[in-house]
């Protein structure tokens, strides 16, 4: 008897997080309160507007060392033939991303490890060797545009409790009108009895980490909630919560539509390139050759929990210049295109905050 599929449940569109969800540094107890009773949170302004710009410069260092054919300054080039990653989804994960400069100069942000410290109340972290998400201006081409809905955890059913929190350090604002990270608020705390619900699809991956929520389930009919950012800011979540990226969830107003405190007016000062005494046309023909989104994964778990041999292949991907999940302590090395450019760093070139988050410790080695 064939077997028949129950229907796909319509999940409802997401609403954006509000400032209740945000805090500063120097608010972090409240901030963890909030990551341990709903799953995420937002600590705001980790980076500096210049430690920003130095971002944004060495992406597209790395991003036009690529091939030759992408410039920064001309999106023409920004074609999904040449452009690096998963174009439904804006994750680019191969070509050695991971030990990039890019992704190197945000994991050792004094104030990135700061916030990680906190979470789990050690200094003694080592960081994940995962990759960046870019969103490309597809009001420029509509192809560009990536696609929501594919709702997972990012833990396997065999892991109990708190194991990982996972980060997105945002260069650029997240808003409905940019698309982001879209989480399925709470899910975390049902983490336990939705494995339990979903044990045909856990039994046939047991030991991953990546787990696809079933399109019929009923947990989809929860309300999504896109989290909303400014750039700088760092989000984090739980690995048990439900999540996946989402596009733009409204199109961009144009300046009579939008109040002096809305996000786009106020580009200029959450370090966009934007500048309120412009012209619309010129903020819309700007918009259009910046990304829509720019973002790091980074990721810092204690260095007690990686083992001895995780420790040595974390020091053999440095120096292969492999990419990995967002594990700190487990090895899980992307699998990168056959074309990928293999570079080798030398331990000796790395600074002494990067030996140390990658798992070098004094006396040991």
């Amino acid at each position: 008897m064939p077997k028949v599929e129950k229907p796909k449940i319509d999940t409802p569109l997401s609403v954006p997080s509000g400032p209740e969800s945000r805090f500063s540094l120097c608010e972090s107890s409240a901030a963890l309160r909030h990551l341990e009773e709903h799953g995420f949170v937002v600590f705001s302004s980790i980076i500096s507007c210049e430690e920003i710009k130095t971002a944004k410069d060495l992406f597209w260092d790395w991003m036009e060392a690529l091939n030759g054919n992408i410039s920064r300054f001309d999106h023409s080039t920004w074609k999904s033939e040449g452009w690096p990653g998963r174009l439904n989804n804006g994750i680019i994960y191969q070509n050695g991303i991971g030990q990039s400069d890019y992704l190197w100069y945000l994991r050792t942000r004094p104030n990135v490890k700061e916030v990680f410290r906190h979470v789990w109340e050690t200094n003694d972290l080592i960081t994940s060797f995962d990759g960046c998400c870019s969103f490309r201006p597809w009001k420029t081409d509509p192809s560009w545009r990536t696609y929501g809905g594919w709702y997972h955890f990012d833990q396997s059913a065999q892991k109990k409790g708190k194991h990982c929190v996972q980060g997105i350090l945002s260069l650029t604002d997240a808003t409905a009108e940019t698309g982001g990270l879209v989480i399925l608020k709470d899910s975390f705390s049902k983490f336990d009895y939705l494995s339990k619900r979903f044990s045909a699809k856990f039994k046939k991956r047991k030991a991953q980490d990546f787990i696809s929520t079933p399109k019929y389930d009923e947990i989809l009919t929860s309300q999504p909630l896109l989290v909303t950012c400014k750039a700088g800011d760092l989000i984090l979540w739980d690995s048990r919560t439900i999540h996946c990226n989402s596009p733009a969830l409204s199109l961009p107003a144009t300046l009579d539509q939008i109040d002096v405190e809305s996000p786009l007016k106020k580009r200029s000062k959450s370090c966009n390139s934007f500048d309120d005494s412009k012209s619309e046309d010129s903020i819309v023909s700007a918009s259009n050759t910046e990304l829509i989104r720019l973002i790091a994964y980074i990721c810092m778990t204690p260095f007690s929990k990686a083992s001895k041999e995780i420790i040595e292949n974390r020091k053999e991907a440095v120096r292969e210049y492999v990419t990995t999940s967002h594990w700190p302590h487990q090895f899980q090395p992307t699998k990168e295109p056959a074309n990928s450019v293999r570079i080798h760093r030398k331990i000796e070139e790395l600074s002494e905050e990067q030996r140390f988050l990658i798992g070098y410790r004094d006396g040991v080695d």
